[in-house]
């Protein structure tokens, strides 16, 4: 996984065994009083389906599968759904083909052809939860264009969207708003759609701000990560220009899918629904760029709405699919991915160094009875995240100045020899080894390299 995935596997491990509460989560590493750098709920249903099914490597794949066929269904009811709109008038949806439902397949191709999208379902960031909860806040707004009570579910998720990842929640707001304006073409039912979907957020909010726990755990949270990215604390890997790339690109590469496989003949005259989901994603796109620190996987949530919006505006070229096609095509391919799957089950991939060397700390941690503590004086971020991760060790990072701050019979992880009174058990990967404090500066007899 990703190292951002890794992150938050281990801190729903940690949560899972009873530590830390919803409203201080534990951190992966040791001697940090709490984890803020996100809203809570995400990690509190990654750590309920580790407290159900363990901490075996496919835990977080497993949880993915299930938030995938989430996404995937909520973006196929608003393929499906979108020639139902009323009142009649086919000027308000004019969809491109009367294929219908038969065509699900083209917005699905033209979404999963974009590589953040295959990067971010594999690799356990919160943007999967997000997209899932934003999505079905615009397929229910989509419903209360007619029933009105469908805008508060809509405001429900779209609060939960902001209790996983925070205000880049916000945007299927306009969702309620925009289908009522462009399908509708009812201002005054825009506008009251969308106050109705503002009711639960604002008792959302409400609870939070009474309940004391709620209200610290949030104020942590925008002084963490919100203050701290735009105050410059948290240093920016990448900036606006890398995702603006990144989100050209993958548009690129979906307008190249686009015109291989659709029809010379483009829809010139937008579907008025259409123009409302190119509208959704601008408004889910826009606003990331206010941030100074920028990660591709980010873009996941808005990229749906691009694809429905190109898929609307050019017929495919290929015949129209029908279901026993379409399913035996699904089981094709669901076969085929379950062949890969077995195949490569339980092997290492990309982080193969990474795992290793947390093997080989994790069981010279359980042969020293007295190694209590494990501090990293190298940076080896990675390395503690699965040590949290797969061993449920949290270790310390302790600058080189400082070691021997851990005590006695402690083990650390460093590059270069840490002097008088410490041991060197093992070599890693990467020029790092494994040392241990003693307390005269005496090699321990067992395992104790020359």
């Amino acid at each position: 996984m990703a190292l951002d995935g890794v992150i938050y596997s281990a801190i729903a491990q940690f949560f899972a065994q009873g530590q830390g509460s919803l409203w201080v989560l534990p951190h992966f590493e040791a001697g940090v009083g709490g984890f803020y750098d996100h809203p809570p709920l995400g990690l509190w249903l990654l750590s309920f389906w580790a407290q159900c099914f363990g901490s075996s490597f496919w835990v977080e794949r497993s949880f993915l599968l299930c938030l995938i066929i989430v996404f995937c269904a909520g973006l196929s009811v608003l393929w499906c759904s979108r020639t139902s709109a009323q009142p009649g008038s086919e000027e308000n949806t004019r969809p491109v083909s009367d294929s219908g439902r038969y065509h699900l397949w083209w917005v699905m191709l033209l979404l999963l052809c974009m590589p953040v999208v295959r990067f971010t379902l594999v690799n356990n960031p919160l943007e999967v939860l997000l997209a899932v909860f934003t999505l079905w806040s615009v397929v229910f707004a989509w419903f209360g264009m007619y029933r009105p009570w469908f805008n508060l579910l809509a405001g429900l998720l779209i609060g939960a969207a902001i209790f996983t990842k925070g205000p880049v929640g916000l945007y299927p707001l306009v969702a309620p708003f925009l289908f009522a304006w462009f399908i509708l073409d009812d201002g005054v039912k825009a506008v009251r759609n969308s106050m109705i979907a503002v009711v639960p957020m604002l008792l959302l909010a409400a609870g939070i701000a009474l309940f004391e726990p709620a209200r610290q755990a949030a104020l942590a949270y925008l002084d963490t990560q919100l203050i701290g990215t735009f105050s410059g604390l948290r240093a920016p890997e990448n900036g606006r220009l890398y995702l603006l790339g990144q989100f050209a690109s993958n548009i690129a590469v979906a307008g190249g899918v686009l015109l291989l496989f659709s029809r010379a003949r483009f829809d010139i005259r937008l579907p008025r629904v259409a123009s409302a989901y190119l509208l959704i994603g601008l408004c889910a796109f826009i606003p990331l760029l206010l941030s100074p620190r920028q990660y591709k996987h980010y873009l996941l949530s808005c990229l749906p709405y691009f694809a429905l919006f190109l898929s609307l505006i050019a017929r495919p070229a290929w015949p129209v699919v029908r279901v026993r096609l379409l399913v035996a095509v699904l089981v094709i391919v669901a076969v085929l991915i379950a062949v890969r799957a077995g195949w490569n089950f339980g092997r290492q991939g990309k982080d193969a160094v990474e795992l290793s060397d947390v093997a080989a700390l994790t069981e010279i941690k359980a042969e020293k009875a007295q190694a209590s503590a494990v501090g990293f004086c190298d940076i080896a971020l990675r390395r503690r995240a699965y040590l949290a991760r797969y061993a449920q060790v949290q270790a310390y990072y302790v600058p080189l100045a400082e070691l021997g701050s851990l005590g006695s019979g402690a083990i650390y992880v460093c590059a270069e020899n840490p002097g008088s009174g410490f041991v060197r058990l093992q070599s890693l990967n990467e020029g790092l080894q494994i040392w241990q404090r003693t307390s005269a500066g005496v090699a321990p007899a067992v395992n104790a390299l020359p």
